[in-house]
């Protein structure tokens, strides 16, 4: 039986690993998108799921822009501008822990930014938070992986 800081460290790993698994969800579902309606641009489809997040965001804003398509230009400029917030929480998340303290609920995280380092503070509730946001950018309404998907396809034919 676990006493009650090793199930708060349990429930810090959990959300981080959730965390994690969203994330990554998301930036396949962009690569997905890139290679679902751009092939003839790449060799094969692991050159698209290995371009790093910002150069997937590049290829499908061009893409999306060549449609001309008002609409989807609009919706695809919300859910870029939330994937790169979630983004400055996913390099926090991922390569800046540094410490946490289990009694206390805080987590504390650095990343290298621009010659500088940048901190920040989270609990494990904010880490859930993050991740019910990722779950909603990918397959909330207008999620990139679900109604967005489908007018982006249908603006596509």
């Amino acid at each position: 039986m676990k006493n009650p800081l090793q199930k708060k460290d349990q429930l810090f790993k959990e959300a981080v690993g959730e965390f994690v698994i969203n994330f990554s969800e998301l930036e396949s579902g962009i690569a997905d998108l890139c290679w679902l309606f751009k092939p003839a641009e790449f060799e094969n489809k692991l050159e698209v799921l290995t371009m790093d997040l910002s150069k997937k965001r590049k290829v499908l804003t061009k893409l999306i822009t060549q449609l001309s398509n008002q609409e989807i230009e609009k919706i695809w400029s919300k859910l870029n501008s939330k994937i790169g917030e979630l983004n400055e929480y996913r390099r926090h998340v991922i390569h800046g822990i540094y410490s946490y303290y289990i009694p206390n609920d805080k987590i504390k995280s650095e990343i290298p930014l621009k010659n500088k380092s940048m901190s920040n503070q989270f609990t494990i509730s904010k880490i859930n938070q993050l991740s019910m946001k990722l779950m909603d950018l990918n397959t909330g309404k207008n999620g990139l992986n679900g109604e967005f998907y489908l007018k982006l396809k249908k603006a596509c034919a």
